[in-house]
């Protein structure tokens, strides 16, 4: 699918539009007012015209009219309706990290807490925090998820981990056992008591971190479980004035 921002009289309703209750609809074109369309709609170019069909996303399209929006975000495929649905699905699995980014810069932006965004936005503050979780998952993790087909839930579950080796290492562990969500929580729930994996050494804390050896250590472990869950990564090294800089590049493909 192709991102676009589209004009607003390109688009037209989906056959199967559902009826929404005008209430719903004058609140969610208050808060895309307020924040923006956080989670694009997805349309379908049709053949010999300029218009775009609605697949997903009706009652946004309701609201951005009502709020007055002229130019809105959309995915757009130029598969048949039916066919759309299907590949709709599957992205909806594998992209939920632009939701969670769009949340986050809103919350940022506005300078609001998670009640007041949930209270805004219709939003539930548990569903707030998921979304921050997977907003702060860095690019390897991201690119972890995305090619092994990872569910938002399994991701929710690991983004509770605050640590990013601990997520990374536990994303491999979904990858190669191929788990089950009920597997990656008692799996997690491992990890939270300690079981899954011999106690770790407590940190020593010193004045000064004069030896970069262990933090060569753990960019090196770090890309060794991002190829054993099939992602290409290299690290590159330069000297600066300062010290030494890394340089992080995931491969586009395998």
């Amino acid at each position: 699918m192709e991102f676009k921002n589209i004009k607003a009289d390109r688009i037209i309703l989906s056959e199967k539009s559902a009826r929404h209750k005008s209430g719903e609809i004058i609140a969610l074109a208050q808060s895309i007012n307020y924040f923006g369309l956080l989670s694009p709609i997805t349309v379908r170019e049709l053949a010999h015209s300029d218009r775009y069909e609605i697949i997903s996303g009706n009652k946004r399209f309701y609201a951005c009219r009502l709020a007055g929006i002229e130019i809105i975000p959309c995915y757009v495929t130029t598969a048949h309706r039916e066919i759309a649905r299907v590949a709709l699905k599957r992205k909806e699995k594998q992209d939920f990290f632009l939701e969670a980014d769009n949340v986050r810069d809103a919350m940022l932006s506005k300078n609001i807490s998670a009640e007041e965004f949930a209270s805004a936005t219709g939003y539930t503050p548990p569903e707030i925090l998921g979304m921050l979780r997977l907003a702060n998952m860095t690019d390897f993790e991201r690119e972890m998820v995305r090619r092994n087909g990872v569910s938002r839930e399994i991701a929710l579950e690991i983004g509770r981990f605050e640590y990013f080796i601990t997520r990374t290492e536990l994303l491999s562990e979904v990858v190669k056992g191929r788990l089950k969500l009920g597997e990656t929580v008692a799996m997690c729930e491992k990890e939270r008591r300690g079981k899954r994996l011999p106690a770790k050494p407590k940190a020593v804390r010193s004045p000064k971190f004069r030896d970069l050896r262990l933090f060569d250590n753990t960019i090196s472990r770090a890309l060794s479980i991002l190829k054993e869950a099939g992602v290409h990564a290299e690290v590159e090294t330069y000297s600066t004035d300062g010290g030494k800089e890394y340089k992080i590049v995931i491969a586009e493909k395998v």
